[in-house]
């Protein structure tokens, strides 16, 4: 019998497709990981374009806003965005929200109050950027005081930028918070400095960044749900079309009820005119491969077939009556419907289509 053996040329090449194929585990099997450095990735490189459009603003003697005050990049119907729920600021500083209307503008309107199409060579921004989430606790805020002192803060979401990360810029930016990320010319002037970031989790309130609404959420089994109808979009009498503005029916053609009620929609226009997805099976294949998002804010998607499969299982009397296919038809289970809702709060497939709610 012959015995052969590995020459060192063949066991360098095995050990180096080991480390591409661990590599790529890595990733594959971290994606909510990866997803979350490329959201601090456009964190940080907002902030450099935030910093030098701020820094071509005071060569030109632009008025940079007001001291003591956290401008906040979330937007709110209030001034002083009271129906956010932030932490309390102490040093008697205060909050200031634009509206959804200018909350983006660079003409001073803006979250950031300062007028940066005033610029000689113009503004720098067609738009003010804003979080890649833009919803409690991950947003931008700006702080001001005379001299020329500002500081820029947001959290950062992944391990890797994180303190103590691999690359945890959030200790060694230079600032005085070893969470906040900071970058200006005063890295001790904002006074969130003392917080540290809460996660949101889900039965927490949602804030949809839209347009600042706010919705109840529930934690069904593993899944996050939001216990209230959507409202989102812009009242329409007609077909809807894609045209990429979300529209809506309101009952009566009467805003207040989509208020009150949440707001109708043809399916097409809610998954955005995205092709339908049931999921495979059972968790964790009932999500589909490629969530739709269609109207629902970011983060959230479309549920799919199975992912209602789940939800019926996990609150109805007889898990048994839902079976993971789509060869079963008619009613399922004893007067589940009514369940769901006095369980939850939520509203499932027995009811419209077009005012399903979002999952996570």
């Amino acid at each position: 019998m012959h015995n052969k053996a590995f020459t060192l040329i063949e066991l360098l090449i095995v050990v180096s497709v080991i480390a591409v194929m661990s590599t790529a585990v890595i990733v594959i099997l971290n994606p909510a990981q990866h997803l979350k450095q490329a959201r601090d990735v456009k964190r940080m490189t907002d902030f450099n374009n935030l910093d030098q459009s701020l820094k071509l603003a005071e060569l030109d003697n632009v008025d940079m806003g007001t001291a003591n005050i956290v401008y906040v990049s979330l937007p709110d119907s209030s001034s002083d965005c009271s129906s956010l729920s932030l932490p309390s600021l102490s040093g008697g500083y205060t909050y200031h929200c634009s509206n959804t209307s200018n909350y983006r503008k660079v003409d001073g309107t803006g979250w950031i109050p300062v007028n940066l199409s005033s610029i000689s060579s113009g503004s720098p921004l067609a738009i003010l950027p804003i979080d890649a989430k833009n919803t409690t606790p991950y947003y931008y805020t700006y702080s001001y005081s005379t001299g020329g002192l500002r500081e820029l803060n947001t959290y950062f979401e992944s391990e890797k930028y994180l303190s103590g990360g691999s690359n945890g810029l959030a200790n060694k930016d230079g600032g005085d918070s070893s969470t906040l990320y900071e970058v200006g010319t005063d890295l001790t002037l904002s006074p969130l400095s003392e917080f540290t970031v809460t996660p949101w989790a889900c039965g927490d309130t949602l804030t949809d960044s839209r347009d600042g609404k706010t919705y109840n959420t529930v934690l069904i089994g593993t899944q996050c749900w939001m216990a209230e109808h959507i409202n989102i979009g812009t009242l329409i009498t007609g077909d809807s079309a894609d045209n990429g503005i979300i529209e809506k029916y309101c009952f009566s053609n009467t805003e207040s009820y989509c208020t009150s009620d949440g707001g109708l929609y043809q399916w097409d226009e809610a998954m955005q005119y995205a092709a339908s997805c049931d999921g495979t099976g059972a968790p964790p294949n009932d999500t589909c491969a490629t969530p739709v998002q269609g109207i629902c804010p970011s983060g959230w998607h479309i549920p799919s077939h199975y992912e209602y499969t789940t939800l019926e299982k996990n609150v109805g009397s007889n898990p048994g009556a839902f079976p993971y296919d789509e060869t079963t038809t008619g009613w399922l289970g004893t007067d589940e419907g009514t369940k769901d809702r006095k369980s939850t709060r939520l509203n499932s497939s027995h009811i419209p289509l077009s005012r399903m709610p979002s999952s996570a």
